[in-house]
């Protein structure tokens, strides 16, 4: 066993020959070699499975009594760092560790109290990589250090290595603990399972009522002057109740690379107290989103459509790339592009296009949630018939939620859009323009745990230089929402 052990150690020395004189101390005069440090043992016969087993690992570095597995030298941190991306994707506690080199072999020391303040103090400093090497070494030489366990654990939870901070901590919870250290352990395992679910769910019904009182859109002026002529509107104002009922259905895949979101809504009018005004609008989309500090890249792609009666009014595809960056704990701004290709059943020249960009804030800060989003739009019709289809559109809304206590809130809603047609109405002899503002306000109130009571008003005011198209409306409506 004697001899056995001998020419283990013997071919370990062999192999290491080019770096046995290398240390985790820094040395003056002496530039840093970097590796990428794949496991630590105790015991040699494991350091060199290892080393035949894995495609990555290139040396045996014996330091301060351990026994550590590393891949080939780097001359640079940055490249190291490139490479670690690389095989975190199979080892998922790798790190980079900087040696010097030195002019003898250093004796081997126990892992001091001091060389655990000075990994806690990097931890607390963010310096995460060098804190883990830190407490590393401490557990190599003291394994039941319960301070360095938990740190250990922690540290691996803010590099996000989860699933080897979540082993760590279930062991840990089995040893006799204050009740401030279980309870910090449990709420970090919590977050942990947080970040590591794949699916997420999400279904919202709601069942309501609304009345309008300007369902089909009269104008109330009593005459337009046309050309030459002088028509007579219809100012009849077409008010109507009606029974309400959404549902909204949602999957989030969370990945280790990009999120998937998918999404079903349906909103129904029906039951309206005039007959020819019951409503359908389905809308399917997925979208991958992509996050990357604090920048969030989304891509989505979706369809909907619009029913009368249960006749087909338009169909549309779209999408809405968007960029988004937070500022702050608070703050979050985005960029948005958007793309809708427009069918419209009822009249094929009525068909289009529509390409526009948007910018845009939220901001949460106490009870108070704030949203503002102001945009452009160009509207193109597919056939060149008509002159009130192609406009430009600019747009711009603010809306303002404040939370009066816990389950109850109250929203502020206001925006204004200018409809810009680019083509002559060769009967009036200009080109039409309109000016529409809305003003809402919204209340809620949470009755159960899951449910809701929303109450909305919305006021929409339309003037146009043609006063045809100029009307004013109001809308109300109660709803009932329950998620799961």
């Amino acid at each position: 066993m004697y001899k056995y052990s001998l020419l283990l150690m013997a071919s370990i020395s062999v192999l290491n020959a080019d770096i046995s004189d290398l240390t985790l101390q820094k040395q003056p005069n002496t530039k840093a070699k970097y590796f990428i440090k794949i496991g630590s043992y105790s015991n040699s016969q494991n350091a060199q499975k290892n080393l035949q087993n894995s495609k990555y690992a290139k040396k045996i570095l014996f330091l301060e009594k351990y026994y550590s597995v590393v891949g080939k030298e780097y001359e640079s941190k940055e490249d190291a760092q490139k490479s670690l991306q690389q095989i975190k994707k199979q080892y998922k506690d790798a790190y980079i560790i900087e040696l010097y080199k030195k002019p003898h072999i250093a004796p081997v020391e126990k892992a001091s109290q001091s060389e655990l303040q000075n990994a806690i103090s990097q931890y607390r400093n963010g310096q995460y990589e060098e804190a883990l090497a830190g407490f590393d070494r401490v557990l190599i030489d003291d394994e039941n250090n319960l301070d360095a366990n938990i740190y250990y654990a922690m540290t691996l939870y803010k590099l996000g290595i989860y699933d080897e901070a979540k082993k760590r901590i279930k062991g840990i919870l089995k040893r006799d603990l204050s009740k401030d250290q279980e309870s910090k352990l449990s709420t970090l395992l919590d977050r942990i399972e947080a970040n590591t679910k794949r699916n997420f769910f999400t279904t919202t019904f709601s069942i309501g009522a609304g009345y309008d009182d300007n369902i089909n859109l009269n104008t109330d002026k009593p005459e337009t002057k046309y050309g030459g002529k002088i028509l007579l509107n219809d100012t009849n104002k077409t008010r109507s109740a009606y029974g309400l009922a959404t549902i909204f259905i949602s999957h989030r895949y969370h990945g280790e690379s990009v999120d998937i979101v998918s999404s079903l809504y349906s909103y129904n009018e029906f039951a309206h107290t005039h007959s020819e005004n019951n409503m359908n609008f389905l809308n399917i989309s997925t979208a991958l989103i992509k996050n990357i500090d604090d920048w969030s890249f989304s891509l989505p792609l979706g369809a909907n459509g619009a029913y009368l009666d249960g006749n087909a009014v338009a169909y549309n595809l779209y999408t809405n790339p968007t960029v988004s960056y937070r500022v702050s704990n608070t703050l979050k701004t985005y960029f948005e592009t958007s793309y809708l290709d427009n069918t419209t059943k009822f009249a094929s020249d009525r068909d289009y296009t529509v390409r526009g960009v948007h910018i845009g804030l939220h901001h949460i800060k106490d009870r108070l949630k704030t949203a503002l989003r102001v945009g452009f739009e160009g509207v193109e019709q597919k056939r060149d018939l008509r002159f009130d289809v192609e406009k430009d559109v600019l747009s711009a809304s603010l809306f303002e939620k404040y939370f009066i206590f816990s389950k109850s809130f109250v929203a502020l809603s206001a925006s204004y859009m200018r409809d810009k047609y680019k083509k002559m109405d060769q009967a009036m002899g200009y080109k039409r323009e309109d000016k529409i503002w809305d003003a809402g306000v919204l209340a809620g109130h949470q009755v159960g745990k899951n449910s809701l009571v929303e109450l909305k008003y919305l006021h929409r005011r339309d003037k146009s230089n043609i006063n045809t198209y100029s009307y004013d409306k109001n809308n109300y409506t109660v709803e009932y929402k329950i998620s799961f």
